[in-house]
């Protein structure tokens, strides 16, 4: 599909110059990179009420093709390890956080409850 997001641009909850970036382009390989759109239904339900065409047979090959080629390589692969003792909130792209108990402790998060294990 082609969508005119023109209108949504300043309401995206990832800024303006994330979604800026699939402009004039595919957004499956952004939504690759940034998964949380496939944890609910709510991109699609916005995006539904956007859509002002549809792409030609040939140009959909063309970005299935490409998208073959960019989900042979993984983004996060060269993740580095995590505290285990992290609240979790998705593992690709990691959102997690420190947890409440361990906060109470100190001002400071403390190194080994720090985004990644050194």
């Amino acid at each position: 599909m082609v969508y005119n997001i023109t209108d949504f641009i300043s309401n995206h909850p990832g800024g303006s110059e994330k979604i800026i970036q699939a402009a004039g382009g595919p957004v499956e390989p952004w939504w690759n990179l940034y998964r949380q759109h496939f944890s609910t239904d709510l991109p699609m339900v916005l995006m539904d009420k956007m859509v002002i065409g549809k792409l030609a047979e040939s140009d959909q090959a063309s970005v299935d093709e490409y998208m073959e080629r960019v989900l042979e390589e993984d983004p996060y692969a060269m993740e580095p390890d995590r505290d285990d003792g992290l609240r979790v909130h998705s593992e690709t792209p990691m959102n997690a956080e420190s947890p409440y108990e361990r906060m109470l402790d100190s001002y400071l998060t403390p190194n080994e409850v720090s985004s990644f294990s050194c």
